[in-house]
């Protein structure tokens, strides 16, 4: 190149001296490749075709291109799955900038420096390295740096078993990894941390609050480690909210008594002595029927809600009261037939009322024999006559009753025994 060229002059390079022949006209000139020093010549023509009396040289001497670098890590590096790897050059030379590619040749480079730490790799890839000289002058070919990808262990799968329990109390964790050779780890945070045990149990402290621990997983022989890890959260079981209790039907003889539902339970108990003692109502049952009861006669009943877990046992509900239905008011009832088969219902023949003070009872068969007697409300006739049953048929009763008012009521009419 012509450090200062004149308009209107032609500049005509040689490759000597004397030589006649022109390698290239113009104040520039580009040669071709040269592997060794080189002495070229340029002349000048002004515009009245005078050629300068000599030429001048220019001396073109050969730098050595640096060699491809070495780098650190040679040969395939091996890495799991979604983590990055630092590429580093081995014994870096002062005043060389070293360029990473992901191709052999051509491209831009991705980075430059002696030590590239790669992007989060999913997958096996090759990365390139040259060298630049402070001339910049660049090596013939590029370091090529051979990553494999191993596939993490997938986050484990943590049974449900264990997840609830009762508080102050120890629970057993499980969890299983569908890589075989993988090692479970369990930790109290989601990332980081030191493993708190290692195996496919672990039995947790005593617990008074919900929880939640986090397990991993790690291939023993390529020591990758799962990328995410699996929460399993601890709750803490609480008493069930207690029932809501109300009558919901009344006979002559019953109160039935109904209540809400509570989610989580797996049954109920009623009380029918204030809470002192309970019974199981049948499984899954949100009703109660109170039997046996007399025409105005009331009954008390108190419910609570089970759990699975004994901790779970709700408060009991609030007592709730009905009263059986009166439909004879303040006068005395006998109803016309019974049926003393043994089946527990209607079994037996009484007089009702709510007012009775005192009362006697007779019953007759067809013949006009007294086969029954009492003097008491509370004591029916049973079918039988001195200890033998009678017959289906009609019978005929007679009461005498002292109501609490101390009016006397008399009452006759007849019975049909049924089998």
């Amino acid at each position: 190149m012509v450090s200062a060229p004149v308009a209107g002059t032609t500049y005509n390079w040689y490759d000597s001296a004397t030589s006649t022949a022109i390698l290239f006209t113009g104040a520039t000139y580009v040669t071709g490749p040269i592997s060794s020093p080189t002495v070229y010549f340029v002349s000048a023509v002004n515009g009245t075709g005078c050629t300068s009396l000599d030429r001048t040289q220019a001396q073109v001497s050969i730098q050595a291109a640096p060699a491809a670098p070495a780098i650190a890590n040679a040969g395939t590096v091996q890495t799991c799955a979604g983590t990055s790897v630092t590429l580093s050059i081995a014994n870096p030379q002062l005043g060389y900038t070293y360029n990473w590619y992901t191709d052999a040749t051509g491209g831009s480079s991705v980075y430059t420096g002696t030590d590239f730490a790669t992007p989060a790799l999913t997958s096996g890839t090759t990365y390139y390295v040259d060298a630049t000289n402070s001339t910049g002058c660049t090596s013939a070919t590029r370091t090529a740096v051979n990553i494999s990808v191993t596939n993490a262990p997938g986050a484990p799968t943590v049974s449900n078993t264990g997840t609830s329990v009762c508080p102050n109390n120890a629970t057993t964790l499980t969890a299983t990894s569908s890589d075989p050779g993988a090692v479970i780890s369990w930790y109290s945070a989601a990332t980081g941390g030191t493993a708190l045990a290692t195996g496919g149990s672990f039995t947790t402290p005593v617990l008074t609050a919900n929880t939640t621990y986090y397990v991993g997983a790690t291939n023993t022989a390529s020591g990758c480690i799962s990328t995410s890890r699996t929460p399993v959260t601890v709750t803490i079981l609480q008493p069930l909210p207690a029932p809501v209790v109300a009558v919901s039907a009344t006979t002559i003889s019953s109160v039935t008594f109904a209540w809400s539902s509570i989610t989580g339970a797996t049954g109920y108990q009623v009380s029918l002595d204030n809470g002192t003692t309970f019974i199981d109502p049948g499984s899954g049952s949100l009703t109660y029927t109170v039997a046996g009861l007399n025409p105005g006669q009331s009954a008390t009943l108190i419910v609570r809600a089970v759990g699975a877990s004994g901790c779970e046992l709700s408060a009991n509900s609030a007592a709730a009261t009905g009263t059986a239905q009166n439909p004879f008011g303040d006068g005395i009832f006998v109803p016309n037939a019974f049926t003393p088969n043994g089946d527990g219902k209607n079994d037996v023949e009484y007089v009702y009322g709510t007012s009775i003070k005192s009362l006697t009872f007779y019953v007759y068969n067809q013949w006009g024999e007294m086969i029954f007697k009492s003097d008491s409300k509370a004591s029916g006739w049973d079918g039988t006559f001195k200890g033998t049953n009678q017959p289906v048929g009609v019978y005929v009763y007679y009461v005498q009753a002292t109501m609490n008012d101390g009016k006397q009521i008399m009452k006759k009419g007849t019975i049909t025994l049924l089998r």
